[in-house]
């Protein structure tokens, strides 16, 4: 959340105050589904992953099922969007504000990575491993810089800013994702190690 509140101001300082106006609007309607649906689902799941840590199982599987149902999820909010955005915006606002449904579609996939990451983000908190969070967060304010210096030097428009930085975004979740995996089955082989030994 912190490093997303830096974007209105890059937008600002890149675009000038007309279209960091449009990105805030856009911005706020298409985060609506990850402050709602994604917080339930990480609220949920925080609760059942600490329970199963303490437990002693089953927490591999469900973050596996939730990781899932995150990604589903937001790929059906992205595609709603996709197809509604336009109406979306004519039907709620004045037609001054038109702009606002391209850079919605510009922000899917930044939507889809914070709707997904935020559905398992308490899964390091609760495996002691805050680092993974940090190097997560000094990932994503790595791209905004680097998108930032790459829209000043090629001249970008906000549409491209907002796709390249997303776009880079999705792939460096992956990136953290896959880590937060294997770093929850290095856990499960430990406690059966432990198992094993006690045995």
């Amino acid at each position: 959340a912190a490093v997303m509140a830096i974007y209105p101001i890059v937008v600002l300082a890149l675009f000038g105050a007309e279209k960091a106006g449009f990105f805030a609007l856009a911005s706020r309607l298409s985060f609506i589904p990850v402050e709602f649906l994604g917080a339930a689902i990480s609220t949920v799941f925080f609760q059942q992953f600490s329970q199963s840590v303490r437990a002693r199982e089953g927490f591999l599987p469900l973050f596996q099922r939730t990781l899932a149902f995150g990604i589903l999820a937001g790929l059906v909010v992205a595609l709603g969007f996709l197809v509604l955005s336009d109406a979306f915006v004519w039907f709620l606002f004045d037609p001054l504000w038109a702009p606002t449904a391209g850079l919605i579609i510009a922000l899917l996939p930044t939507m889809v990575v914070r709707f997904y990451i935020g559905c398992i983000g308490s899964a390091p908190l609760t495996l002691k491993k805050p680092g993974l969070i940090f190097a997560w967060n000094i990932a994503q304010l790595a791209i905004l810089g680097a998108v930032t210096l790459a829209t000043l030097q090629y001249d970008l428009s906000i549409e491209n800013f907002l796709w390249a930085s997303g776009c880079c975004l999705f792939i460096a979740s992956l990136v953290y994702t896959a880590v937060l995996w294997r770093t929850i089955q290095n856990h499960v082989q430990v406690l059966v190690s432990e198992e094993t030994r006690v045995g």
